[in-house]
């Protein structure tokens, strides 16, 4: 068995990778959402490039999942009756916990302050 964490975590990391470029193909209606777009956007093409990922691959990604997932909030807050912004806010929250599982797998007893 793979002693490396990371090893065993790319493939699902990847998919976290997919959901997120897919995501931001339906966030592209909102102009608010423009600079956080192409951030991600930038970030998700050099994972793309990459043959394997390593925990700052993860962790840099989570990291702007939270920043997205925040911004979202505002969106969802300012248009409280949108079923879209609804459905953008589940989904940026899942692919979010879903990237936390893969942080969680390849650094085991971090603090998620």
């Amino acid at each position: 068995m793979n002693s490396n964490p990371v090893n065993g975590i790319s493939d699902f990391f990847r998919t976290v990778v997919f959901l997120c470029g897919d995501f931001l193909n339906d966030a592209r209606e909102f102009p608010e959402l423009d600079a956080e777009n192409r951030f991600i956007e930038s970030l998700l093409e050099s994972l793309q490039m990459a043959a394997i990922y390593d925990a700052r691959h993860i962790l840099s990604l989570e990291s702007a999942l939270i920043r997205y997932s925040a911004k979202v909030s505002g969106l969802l807050a300012r248009y409280p009756q949108s079923n879209f912004v609804d459905a953008l806010y589940t989904r940026i929250n899942s692919i979010r916990d879903m990237c936390s599982q893969c942080a969680d797998t390849v650094l085991p007893g971090r603090d998620h302050r």
